[in-house]
C-alpha cells in the first residue's frame, strides 16, 4: 500500500504566530513609507492619493466625531446651566430683598399722603381732633361703613365727625374700646344737612352707594351751579357747621350732584373731631325747624 504523500506546508503556516498578527502592522507601515516616498518623489501624485485617504476616510471620522461633538455640547450646556442656576437664585434673592423695599415705601408714601390730606383741614384751636387708620371696610351692596382704629380709650364716642382730605367722610355710630365704626355720608341711610357755600340756601345730602351724593330739600328759588362747594350747616347738632362736604357739578343727564371733597374708596386715615357737645354747635341759625328729612329720627343710622 503507497503511502499517501503530505501536503506541502503553506509560507504563512511556516511564519510563527507572533510574526502573522503583526503582519498588517507591517503593511501599513510599508504602505506609509511608500506614501512618504510617492510625495517626495512626485509630490501631485502623493497629494492625490493624499486627497482620496481623506475622501474615504471623511464618513468615518465624521461618525467618530459626532459623538464627541455632542459630549462636548451636553458638557457645556450643564457647565451653563450650572451657571444659570446660581445666577437665578442670586437675581431672585435681590429681587425678593427689592419687592420688600417695595412694599415698604408703597406704605410710607400712603402713610404720608394721609398725614399730607390731614393737613389740608384747618382746625379751630378749641377742638380736639383723633387720627385714626382705616382697618376694615365693612360696606356692603348698599351699605358704606368703615373700622377705624381708635375707640374710646382715645377719646372717640359715637356722634363724631370724621374727615378725611379737607373733606367730610361721615359720622361715628358705635364706638368700642379700640374702635370704632363710621357711617360713610354715601351710605343709603346717610343725611346730611348742607348750605350753598355761595349763595348760603339750604339743602340736603343723601347718600345713594355711589360715587356721588344726591342734593334735595333745596328751596324752590336755589340758585346752584356747577363748581359751588357745600359745607355742614349744622341743622339739628348732627355735625358742627361750616364742614366742607363736596362741590356741585352735572352728571351725564343733567342733573345737579355732589361730588365728596373726600375720596371715600381710598380712605387710609380718617381725623374724628369732637368740637363739645351739641348744645355748644347750635347757632341762631341752626336752631331753626328742621328739614322734612331729618324729622322723624332721620340723619342717619
Amino acid at each position: 500500500m503507497t503511502a499517501k504523500r503530505k501536503a506541502p506546508i503553506s509560507d504563512s503556516a511556516r511564519l510563527p504566530a507572533g510574526l502573522v498578527q503583526y503582519a498588517p502592522l507591517g503593511l501599513l507601515i510599508a504602505a506609509a513609507l511608500a506614501l512618504l516616498v510617492v510625495s517626495s518623489v512626485r509630490p501631485q501624485l502623493g497629494e492625490g492619493v493624499r486627497t482620496r485617504s481623506t475622501d474615504l476616510l471623511a464618513p468615518a471620522l465624521s461618525a467618530v466625531g459626532q459623538p464627541i461633538g455632542a459630549l462636548s455640547n451636553l458638557l457645556t450646556t450643564l457647565s451653563n446651566l450650572t451657571e444659570l442656576r446660581a445666577e437665578n437664585e442670586r437675581l431672585r434673592t435681590e429681587n425678593d430683598r427689592l419687592r420688600a423695599y417695595q412694599t415698604a415705601v408703597i406704605q410710607l408714601e400712603a402713610e404720608n399722603k394721609g398725614l399730607r390730606d390731614l393737613l389740608k383741614m384747618p382746625l379751630v384751636t378749641e377742638q380736639r381732633e383723633v387720627v385714626g387708620r382705616v382697618i376694615v371696610d365693612a360696606g356692603g351692596p348698599f351699605s358704606r361703613n368703615i373700622i377705624v382704629l381708635a375707640g374710646n380709650r382715645d377719646g372717640v364716642r359715637t356722634g363724631l365727625p370724621a374727615l378725611a382730605a379737607g373733606g367730610l367722610v361721615g359720622r361715628v355710630v358705635s364706638a368700642g374700646q379700640n374702635s370704632s365704626r363710621v357711617l360713610l355720608i354715601s351710605d343709603l341711610n346717610a343725611r346730611v344737612p348742607v348750605l350753598i357755600e355761595r349763595t348760603r340756601q339750604r339743602a340736603m345730602l343723601s347718600g345713594d352707594g355711589g360715587a356721588t351724593l344726591r342734593l334735595s330739600d333745596l328751596p324752590t328759588d336755589a340758585q346752584i351751579k356747577a363748581g359751588d362747594r357745600l359745607v355742614t350747616s349744622g341743622a339739628g347738632g348732627i355735625y358742627p357747621p361750616g364742614l366742607p362736604v363736596g362741590v356741585a357739578r352735572a352728571d351725564e343727564n343733567g342733573r345737579v350732584v355732589v361730588e365728596p371733597i373726600a375720596d371715600l374708596t381710598r380712605l387710609e386715615m380718617v381725623q374724628i373731631l369732637d368740637p363739645g357737645t351739641p348744645a355748644d354747635l347750635l347757632t341762631p341759625e341752626s336752631s331753626q325747624p328742621l328739614p322734612p328729612a331729618l324729622r322723624g329720627g332721620a340723619g342717619g343710622r
